[in-house]
Formats: C-alpha cells, sequence, structure tokens
C-alpha cells in the first residue's frame, strides 16, 4: 500500500516515503503451523528390566516445568536397561541440539527412580529449573568456533560441525549368578519325590544364558516283592536358556543334558538289594524370574525329564528260580516343579 502525507499547516505538502504494511496469510484452508505440542506426546519411553512409566515420568516432568507443553522441536527417549533395574539413558532432542545423560546406577525405588529422571529431563529442557532448586544459573562463556551457544549448560556442548564419528559399539556385558531352589517331584522317581538343584549361569547376550548345575532327589519307599526299595537321582546339567526381560520379569526356556546315576535300596526282602545303575535324560525348563531387589530373584520352575534308557529295579520271584517276582519302574517323563532363589553374583 502506498500513502502520501499531506501536512495542513500552511507549508507545501510533503510526499511521505513510501510504507508496506505486512499482509496476514489468509489463504482459505490453511491451519497455523502448532509450535507446541503435548509433553505425552513428546516423550518416547522404552523401559526394558527398570520399572519407568511413561505416565509417572510425565508428572514429575510437568511438576518440575509448571506446564504441560513443550515445543514441537522437543523429543524426549528414555531407554532402560534391559538387565539391570536401576539402569537407564535419557536422550533429549531440541532445536538447539541433542543432550544425553546415562545413569548407570540410580536409586533402587521406583519412586526415586522416577523422580531423578524426571529432574534431569526437565533440566535438559529448561535449565531455569535449577534456578527453583535454589542453585545460580551460571551463563556460558562465549562458545568457540563450531560449538552452538544455544545448547543448555548440562551437557558437553556437541560441535555443529564437523560430524563426529558414531561412538564404538558396546562390549557386551557378562553377568553372573547362582539358583538354589526345592521341588516337588513327580515320576522323576517312582511315586512322588522330593529333591533340590543347585545352578550357575554366565550370560553375554541380553536373551541368553549358559548355565552348569546338579540336581538331587529321594523317594518314599515303593512295595517290591516281600519288602521295600528306596530310590534315590543325583545327577548333573547343562543348560542353554533363552529369554527376554519384561521390566522385573523374565520367561526363559531351557534345555540342554542331564546324566547321574540312581541308586535303589532294598529292604526287608530275603537277599541285600542295593544297585547303583547310570541314569540319562533330556531336560526341558519353563521358568519365571521374579526380580526382588538388585541382587536377589524368585524363580518358579516347571522341568520335564525324559530319560534316554527307562530303569527298572526288579526281584525274582523265590518260588519260581529264573522268574521276575516283582519290579518296579520309573515313568517315561519325570515332572519337576521348583521354587528358589536367586543371587546376582556381577
Amino acid at each position: 500500500m502506498v500513502g502520501v502525507l499531506v501536512m495542513l499547516s500552511g507549508t507545501p505538502a510533503l510526499a511521505a516515503a513510501p510504507v508496506a504494511f505486512p499482509v496476514p496469510d489468509v489463504s482459505p484452508g490453511r491451519a497455523p503451523t502448532p509450535t507446541i505440542r503435548e509433553l505425552q506426546e513428546a516423550l518416547e519411553l522404552r523401559p526394558g528390566a527398570t520399572c519407568l512409566s511413561a505416565e509417572t515420568l510425565v508428572e514429575h516432568v510437568r511438576s518440575w516445568l509448571g506446564k504441560d507443553e513443550v515445543a514441537v522441536g522437543v523429543r524426549i527417549e528414555v531407554e532402560g536397561d534391559e538387565h539391570a533395574s536401576d539402569a537407564a539413558v535419557i536422550i533429549v532432542h531440541t532445536p538447539a541440539g541433542v543432550i544425553e545423560r546415562p545413569f548407570e546406577h540410580g536409586p533402587p525405588g521406583c519412586s526415586d527412580l522416577h523422580a531423578v529422571i524426571g529432574l534431569a529431563i526437565a533440566m535438559a529442557i529448561d535449565a531455569s529449573v535449577l534456578a527453583s532448586l535454589g542453585y545460580d544459573v551460571i551463563e556460558s562463556p562465549p562458545a568457540s568456533p563450531g560449538v552452538d551457544p544455544e545448547l543448555p549448560p548440562l551437557q558437553a556442548r556437541r560441535k555443529v560441525a564437523p560430524a563426529s564419528p558414531p561412538p564404538p559399539p558396546r562390549k557386551a556385558r557378562v553377568r553372573a549368578a547362582a539358583a538354589l531352589r526345592g521341588g516337588l517331584w513327580l515320576g522323576a522317581l517312582p511315586g512322588i519325590a522330593g529333591g533340590g538343584q543347585l545352578q550357575m549361569e554366565l550370560g553375554w547376550r541380553p536373551w541368553f544364558e549358559l548355565r552348569a548345575g546338579v540336581l538331587g532327589g529321594r523317594g518314599r519307599p515303593q512295595p517290591l516283592g516281600s519288602g521295600t526299595v528306596e530310590l534315590g537321582l543325583v545327577a548333573g546339567r547343562i543348560d542353554a536358556c533363552f529369554g527376554v526381560s519384561r521390566r522385573r520379569l523374565r520367561p526363559r526356556l531351557c534345555v540342554g543334558p542331564t546324566a547321574g546315576v540312581y541308586q535303589a535300596l532294598g529292604r526287608g526282602l530275603t537277599e541285600a538289594v542295593t544297585v547303583v545303575r547310570p541314569w540319562a535324560a533330556a531336560a526341558l525348563a519353563v521358568e519365571l524370574r521374579i526380580a526382588a531387589t538388585k541382587v536377589f530373584a524368585v524363580d518358579v520352575t516347571l522341568d520335564a525329564l525324559i530319560p534316554f534308557i527307562k530303569p527298572v529295579v526288579q526281584v525274582r520271584d523265590k518260588d519260581k528260580p529264573g522268574m521276575i517276582g516283582d519290579a518296579v519302574t520309573f515313568a517315561p517323563i519325570g515332572v519337576v516343579i521348583g521354587i528358589g532363589g536367586a543371587f546376582t553374583i556381577r
């Protein structure tokens, strides 16, 4: 728009310079570009083995920031460790750059862990949160060339250019644990028996453990001929276990061979009977590990033992020499229902 200003004070008219006025964009059907979005939409959470909850984190961040919205360019990533319940990494993307903060050993309690991570996210978004805690916010000195001066003073500033090389891949973290369980044996020995297992585990992949251990059980006396027989079993086992972590839960499937000896001790028979024979089986286990603390977890297990050779304990008929008078046989498949504890070594 071009206008001419005429001053009516008895002096000649003066022509004013052209003045341009901005015209708002009123194009039909074009919505204004949003500049803010909900805090809940900006948060991406992968809890891993931690107890982190997106809703609880949002509540903590909102309480520190005093608002429910963040700029459209802000994106928050929180990734919990696959095995440690107190470890996580937060990455906050802002228009000024990226801020990354790892937590290797956070508070053990769920409420405290949410509070610490929520405060770290709030400070990454708005450094003035420090002032609300009673700290003085010190202005950063002028940045050197190639460094963005708008990055918040919470993390070492990243150079805008040139792009830094990708970080080296993390080395596999070795885990070690010991487990002790007791259980009820059904069919693994004739009748109903009781026993236990002691195992050591090593893991170097999030989804895999290799373990070795021993198991042993003893059954109730079984009638045999004119007396009874007591049976016991001791064996070693090696298993490959495959599982996933879901916060405090870790379901697993384990499979491997088992080998040892069984013993039969006869009582009340015409002649003493003590038999020790080799025993071997394939073991298949379905397990659930429930983390109670950082170093202790509860194990609930269901094992299936499938003998390669079905043992038989027998006595001869005293009236018919050469003939089998009575026998006790093992079931074709044994089941062990166990419960116990696992202790993290590292």
